[in-house]
């Protein structure tokens, strides 16, 4: 499995983006998967990310003084694109970071939350991948993976989307 680390920028918050890239077959093959197919990732939860980063600055504004409500998902959403499927979910990150980069970028927070995406063909069943990679055990959606770098600006390891 291939992962990707990408910046997704909405309003004033980075959004920690890992992408997970699920081979074809049991041949371990992630060439099906292209710059292009990155692009429609992005396009598709552009969305979602917009509507979580919302849902976070209202739960700010609330001023709870009770316990703070975890408003993290944690189910997995499912959608389709041209030729892949795709399956996203937020992930509480229980560290704070913040963005020292760029003078231009210097407004720019990380949001508290990281998106974790796994892209496959429609046709891949990642439970027999997983049973013919040895992984039985193996959960969808891993923590850490490899980082490729690409063309695109970096900021610290995730690649600006």
């Amino acid at each position: 499995m291939v992962s990707n680390k990408m910046v997704i920028k909405c309003g004033k918050f980075a959004v920690l983006v890992d992408l997970h890239i699920l081979p074809q077959g049991s041949s371990k093959d992630t060439s099906w998967f292209s710059d292009h197919e990155k692009e429609e990732i992005c396009t598709l939860v552009k969305d979602i990310i917009e509507s979580r980063v919302k849902q976070y600055l209202e739960s700010r504004k609330q001023h709870v003084q009770s316990k703070r409500k975890e408003v993290t998902q944690f189910s997995p959403l499912f959608l389709k694109g041209s030729r892949f499927r795709i399956a996203i979910y937020f992930m509480k990150r229980w560290v704070n970071l913040r963005c020292i980069v760029k003078e231009q970028l210097r407004e720019l927070r990380v949001f508290p939350d990281k998106l974790v995406i796994c892209a496959s063909l429609p046709d891949c069943d990642s439970r027999s991948w997983a049973r013919d990679s040895g992984l039985q055990g193996y959960t969808f959606f891993p923590r850490l993976g490899t980082h490729r770098s690409g063309s695109k600006e970096e900021v610290g390891n995730y690649m600006l989307c």
